[in-house]
């Protein structure tokens, strides 16, 4: 019992740490839409980015 407890907290406090990198992640692909693109182009960046969050999520 006790190392059933143990392992799910790990396995909480990882998934906090997942979703913080992914979270940077899909920050710093946004900032990088916005440098990287021309502004008739963000919008379609930005949708790329938020595809690739629901893809991760789905899994």
């Amino acid at each position: 019992m006790r190392r059933f407890l143990l392992v799910l907290l790990a396995s909480a406090s990882l998934s906090g740490c997942i979703s913080m990198l992914e979270n940077g992640y899909d920050s710093r692909a946004r900032h990088e839409c916005d440098r990287a693109t021309r502004a008739g182009d963000h919008a379609a960046c930005y949708d790329r980015v938020d595809q690739h969050r629901r893809e991760r999520r789905s899994k």
